[in-house]
């Protein structure tokens, strides 16, 4: 406080009173939010030849640099507080660039102590970081390169000396910085909240992968185009994840409907994919983002195993206007390749059931006759066009196997047949989970309580809680892979042992188990594909429950478990923290207009089944 009244003192004398009235309610009150960037600096910092135009700066240059303070950061007064300033800079001994030409500063950049209390999550010592502090540039000489420059020239003036991080605090609306400073290597590592209260300064830290939609409004975000099929609740997550947050999200939906999408109040745009084939896809995606005026390359998230494999048998074309969320294109299409996964699952020491690829009708009886029952049915690989449109099928016999499966190899590239690992719908484990650039693994366990079918479908209801094991063996495959990007992986507990299942390449539909749990996977693989990277080390995640209301009314079967069935969903109704599938207050478009089509649609029936008994004659109470 004897610093505030000093300073305002200063500023009566020196200023005028009108000045120091400005500078009181400053320090009586005043709140400001920073995008914190960081970069860690290495070899290829270190000093070389500097730009000819750009210099270290002395106090003589003390009244050129005052006069060329811009009016953002305080230039009104230059011959008050802001010439104190900068001459305290000098006196201490900080560093400062500045760009000259003709005798005229064209732009400059201070390098400054880092006040550790910014950053908790900072792991360098004191002598070890510095900040980027006040990079300006004239207004009539933007454009030029002149920012990244000075941005440059201090990264290796300061490697030189020694240092090994750079920090930087940037408006939210000063956009063209912000893309300067990812351009120039730097990752966002936070939000860091400023206030000042009667002359006393406060700092709050949020990390980038846990800011809030209102930690970073206004701030400049590069597109992002979800490629979505019919999983609803995944991609609803993942358009209310990155548009809460200001990231513009457009939808293209293969073979179905774009407009509950479109109903969402954070979808910029839902259209329909009229291809039919990953090539016609692929063209009709790079058409349309060439008619579009995006600053920067979107990124491109395929939420479904057939788009998934879309992109990757067209990754060349699409990663020219396209960053491509997916993983490499080997990876993808080995693990939508049951037998292969399989393959590679074993050769990373996991457990796998017994299992063969039927791909003729002469494999099929062999299988028949050998194969452990029950047994489940798998395409090798889902994809629309030639192959098997079903998940998964439950064989009891060999006669079944041979019924059930001969039709489909008839229109199929392969179908995987494995013993069924006996278990109720809780032995099921999955995780969900984003490998980043630098090989660390983001991720969530959790338990299904319900399936849809019983026993071999989708997630009907789940519980988000801490399977150390199922961690260490997803760890273990994924490494041993060399896996980068999102999926999700499923094992089946049996006794004191985790039974491989399978891996998804794409985003889990059940995302928001994840989201709720405190672990957004979707948008920490946005941060690190568009927001420099991912500067903080994964966290766990906390406990949280998923109840997809329709699929778990759906897993009823017969009339005599009805009463059994209302109570647990009463049940999972009562525990928190709960994610309803689909369903989001802020949120509630898409909902109605599921909800309304589902409606019409059974009224639809109802009355056409009315108007064919009316047709035949039939009595109306046998309706």
């Amino acid at each position: 406080m004897g610093h505030t009244f000093s300073t305002i003192s200063r500023s009566i004398r020196s200023d005028g009173f009108a000045s120091a009235a400005r500078m009181c309610l400053k320090e009586l009150c005043q709140r400001r939010r920073f995008l914190l960037l960081l970069r860690r600096l290495g070899a290829d910092d270190l000093p070389s030849n500097p730009q000819h135009d750009v210099r270290m700066a002395n106090p003589a240059d003390l009244g050129k640099i005052v006069a060329a303070w811009p009016d953002e950061f305080g230039g009104a007064n230059r011959n008050g507080y802001v010439r104190r300033k900068i001459a305290a800079r000098f006196d201490a001994g900080c560093a400062c660039l500045i760009s000259e030409k003709d005798g005229r500063i064209n732009g400059a950049v201070w390098c400054m102590p880092w006040k550790m209390q910014y950053d908790p999550q900072c792991l360098a010592s004191y002598n070890d970081a510095f900040e980027i502090c006040n990079l300006f540039v004239a207004l009539e000489c933007r454009g030029r390169g002149i920012g990244r420059h000075l941005l440059g020239g201090a990264l290796s003036l300061m490697a030189g000396s020694g240092k090994r991080s750079a920090y930087s605090r940037v408006l939210p609306e000063r956009q063209s910085s912000l893309a300067l400073h990812l351009d120039c290597g730097f990752a966002l590592h936070g939000v860091l909240h400023c206030s000042t209260v009667l002359g006393y300064e406060h700092n709050r830290f949020v990390p980038v992968t846990r800011v809030r939609h209102t930690d970073i409004r206004g701030t400049g975000m590069r597109a992002c185009i979800l490629l979505a099929q019919g999983a609803w609740g995944g991609t609803l997550e993942a358009i209310r994840s990155l548009g809460s947050r200001g990231v513009p999200v457009y939808v293209f939906v293969f073979d179905r409907d774009p407009k509950p999408y479109a109903s969402s109040r954070y979808c910029r745009h839902a259209d329909r994919l009229v291809g039919d084939d990953a090539s016609s896809v692929c063209r009709e995606l790079i058409d349309w983002c060439k008619a579009q005026t995006f600053h920067q390359r979107p990124l491109l998230v395929p939420m479904t195993d057939v788009l998934s494999t879309f992109v990757a048998e067209t990754r060349a074309s699409l990663d020219k206007y396209f960053i491509v969320s997916a993983p490499r294109p080997e990876s993808v299409l080995s693990l939508l390749d049951k037998g292969q996964a399989n393959s590679l699952a074993a050769g990373c020491g996991l457990e796998i059931p017994r299992s063969a690829i039927v791909k003729s009708r002469v494999d099929l009886k062999a299988t028949a006759g050998t194969m452990t029952y029950p047994a489940i049915a798998k395409p090798v690989r889902r994809r629309e066009g030639g192959s098997a449109d079903f998940k998964t099928l439950r064989l009891t016999s060999s006669e079944s196997l041979q019924a059930q499966l001969g039709p489909v190899l008839d229109s199929s590239g392969g179908v995987l047949v494995q013993e069924y690992i006996e278990g109720c719908d809780d032995s099921v484990e999955t995780m969900m989970f984003y490998r980043d650039r630098c090989g660390r693994l983001w991720g969530c366990t959790a338990r299904k309580l319900r399936q849809s079918p019983p026993n071999a479908g989708i997630m009907a209801s789940g519980h988000a809680i801490d399977i150390p094991d199922l961690r260490r063996l997803c760890t273990s495959l994924l490494d041993h892979i060399d896996y980068h990007g999102f999926g999700g992986t499923e094992f089946k507990r049996s006794g004191d042992k985790l039974v491989y299942i399978e891996t998804n390449a794409r985003p889990e539909a059940i995302h928001g188990l994840a989201r709720k749990a405190g672990l957004d996977l979707v948008w920490i693989g946005y941060c690190d594909y568009c927001l420099g990277g991912l500067t903080e080390e994964p966290y766990p995640h906390r406990e949280a429950f998923y109840l997809d209301w329709a699929a778990f009314w759906n897993a009823f079967d017969g009339k005599r478990g009805m009463l059994q069935y209302a109570v647990n969903l009463l049940q999972m109704l009562c525990r928190r923290p709960l994610k309803i599938a689909v369903f989001e207050l802020r949120d509630r478009g898409p909902t109605m207009y599921l909800v309304r089509t589902d409606l019409a649609a059974r009224i639809h029936r109802f009355l056409r089944k009315v108007m064919d008994k009316a047709a035949n004659g039939e009595p109306a109470r046998h309706l």
